[in-house]
């Protein structure tokens, strides 16, 4: 730790991607198993949102810098930042349930 002012909080991706969101196909076969996934998920989406709630309450800026995919609640952690900064490798697809077995 520093006793040094901080003037904003940077948000960056440590691999090749930024972040990918949840891995649906370990849902998808967790719930063909016969696996109850309803609390598994819940208990992400509640941390996911917790997080979001606290960087929205941040007294300083917060940068998203994105490279490589940033999808499903990567990308919802991304656009919570107050700036995104891309490189030339980051993607953004948006997603539909209409592409997912019903």
């Amino acid at each position: 730790m520093t006793d040094e002012p901080i003037f904003a909080l940077m948000d960056e991706g440590v691999w090749r991607d930024f972040c990918v969101g949840g891995d649906i196909r370990f849902f998808a076969a967790a719930n063909q198993a016969g696996a109850d996934i309803a609390e598994g998920v819940g208990t992400l989406a509640r941390t996911m949102h917790e997080a979001l709630l606290i960087l929205d309450e941040l007294p300083v800026p917060v940068v998203s810098a994105v490279q490589g995919w940033c999808a499903g609640a990567g990308l919802g952690l991304a656009l919570a930042a107050d700036l995104v900064i891309a490189g030339d490798s980051a993607r953004f697809p948006l997603t539909s349930a209409e592409h997912f077995d019903r």
